[in-house]
């Protein structure tokens, strides 16, 4: 098994709880082709967070404040920034 494996696996089932909880929340906006690429951006940044955490960060950071200005889904989106971070102060 590839050991960035769990990391990716790990982006894609929060780009699935993003993607449902901005479906599913009826405050939030509509969910366009750009926030689904934020969040697969945000999955494909998770993927690599082994290997370089500091840009994972900033990749993650980003495209999840873009997400929640976007579309208005709620705290979810700092569910991907908060595991990033504690993956790079794990990491040093």
């Amino acid at each position: 098994m590839r050991r960035d494996l769990p990391y990716a696996l790990g982006g894609l089932l929060l780009g699935v709880l993003l993607l449902a909880n901005a479906a599913l929340t009826p405050d939030a906006g509509p969910v366009r082709a750009l926030d689904v690429v934020l969040v697969l951006a945000m999955a494909a940044a998770l993927a690599v967070c082994r290997r370089y955490p500091v840009a994972a960060l900033a990749v993650v950071t980003a495209a999840m404040l873009a997400l929640h200005v976007r579309v208005h889904a709620g705290v979810t989106a700092a569910f991907p920034v908060l595991a990033t971070v504690f993956m790079a102060a794990w990491l040093g």
